[in-house]
């Protein structure tokens, strides 16, 4: 009998179309959210606070808004808070985080949503968020028993069993020695994880910021956000020059090296020429200074992602590769110049007196237009500032540490790395993460030991630093 071929293709035809059918089963509106919600709240995106806010820009775009196409720049104004207009070709911002998402998103559905059943990937090319249901070839899957072959033995005569059970020592035997190396390889692999486990512990003991609440809810901006932070020490021979001298110098005459003129100047006498020359000749640190890097690093010593620069050898590629934690004024520290720009209080200097002081560009209430200090009183008054904000790429944090001199810079370092100020500083700050902020403190102290710290002005800026 002939059978018609088309009727014969039908069923498998109608059988692929439901099956199409069924894997481009649309996610509702609500499906989508959730999934997305799992994703921005798992540890993968906890800690990264601009990969999670360019994840949500887009989710929200694709899910509640349709959208069908965002475009690089539209994401950089949005989410990096560049210009509208900005030159993406010359900053690359968007397609560097892109790419470090689309790795975060592997990594999450590969370990801690591996039980997710809808994923959400970015196709290489689009920035439009992909939803599709977990397929079950990218599921885990189980043993299936019934695909394996099972032999069926007919009950064996009286001669047979014989041999068979004076084979049994010899086989059981073989079976061991099979058998016996996975079992050592279990053991040491439960050995190893053991011993993984007591280090990441002993690791978390040395690491004094994870023990205590509020340093650790300000720190690990800086020590647990998977990049590097370079803690900058000041320049103290450049600031003795300036004060010889009686002349300021820019970052730009600094990182050209420049800075040598201050000892060419006419106005000075060949002895004071020679002696700024060789002043800067040396690479001299403050001991106040070192002592802040000294308890920051202090706060993880084991970590290996904490670098100690000195002002001089740093460069501004370097700023802009993660974070960084500037310790001096501005004329120790020309490196605070790419932040004053935006800073409200920042530390002058009387180029004459040598005297410095803090200027409040922006006054608030009754709050003075400058903090002056007091030093030549039995008890002494100095001042200093601490400005958190973002760093030069917006993709990590800045940490500017800078006082009236050298103990009240030591002074903000000791405030910042103490759990006791820290906390007064949080309390007087909105709830949740802590926000970008600035700080003015004064500090009083009886032959060059500081006895008594306070906070007399704070300045805090829209947004959570973290989300």
């Amino acid at each position: 009998m002939m059978v018609d071929s088309a009727s014969r293709d039908k069923p498998t035809t109608m059988l692929a179309i439901v099956a199409s059918q069924q894997n481009e089963e649309v996610i509702s509106q609500e499906d989508r959210w959730a999934a997305l919600e799992r994703v921005l709240a798992s540890t993968q995106f906890k800690r990264a606070a601009r990969l999670r806010e360019f994840l949500l820009y887009v989710g929200r775009e694709s899910v509640f808004n349709a959208s069908t196409e965002i475009h690089e720049q539209e994401i950089g104004s949005f989410v990096f808070g560049r210009p509208e207009s900005y030159d993406t070709s010359q900053d690359n911002i968007v397609r560097v985080n892109a790419s470090e998402l689309r790795k975060r998103l592997d990594n999450y559905f590969s370990s801690e949503g591996l039980e997710d059943r809808i994923l959400i990937t970015i196709p290489r090319g689009s920035y439009i968020p992909d939803f599709h249901r977990r397929s079950s070839a990218e599921s885990s899957s189980s043993i299936d028993t019934e695909s394996f072959p099972v032999e069926v033995r007919t009950p064996p005569d009286t001669a047979l069993s014989q041999t068979i059970s004076t084979d049994i020592p010899e086989f059981a035997s073989r079976h061991t020695m099979r058998i016996f190396p996975w079992i050592m390889l279990c053991i040491a692999l439960i050995a190893c994880g053991l011993l993984v486990r007591q280090n990441h512990s002993l690791r978390d003991q040395l690491s004094v910021w994870k023990t205590q609440p509020t340093l650790k809810l300000f720190w690990s901006n800086f020590f647990d956000n998977e990049v590097e932070t370079d803690v900058v020490v000041a320049d103290a021979s450049f600031a003795f020059a300036q004060d010889v001298s009686h002349q300021s110098i820019t970052l730009d005459s600094y990182l050209n090296q420049d800075y040598a003129a201050l000892g060419r100047s006419p106005v000075l006498s060949p002895t004071e020429r020679d002696d700024i020359l060789r002043l800067l000749s040396r690479n001299n640190g403050s001991i106040g200074d070192y002592k802040v890097a000294q308890q920051i690093i202090a706060l993880d010593p084991v970590s290996k992602d904490i670098k100690l620069q000195f002002s001089r050898e740093y460069s501004a590629e370097q700023m802009k590769l993660g974070n960084v934690i500037l310790i001096g004024s501005r004329k120790s520290n020309p490196w605070d110049d790419l932040f004053e720009g935006n800073l409200n209080f920042t530390i002058g200097s009387d180029l004459q007196s040598g005297q410095s002081f803090v200027i409040n560009k922006h006054p608030v209430g009754e709050e003075p237009s400058r903090y002056d200090g007091h030093l030549e009183l039995p008890v002494k008054i100095s001042y200093s500032v601490i400005a958190f904000v973002p760093n030069l790429n917006r993709i990590g944090y800045a940490l500017v540490i800078e006082g009236t001199d050298s103990q009240a810079t030591n002074a903000a370092g000791q405030f910042m790395t103490s759990e006791k100020s820290l906390a007064s500083l949080k309390r007087r700050l909105p709830a949740g993460p802590f926000p970008y902020f600035e700080v003015v403190m004064k500090s009083l102290r009886l032959n060059k030991t500081p006895f008594s710290s306070e906070i007399v002005a704070v300045h805090v800026y829209p947004g959570p630093a973290l989300p």
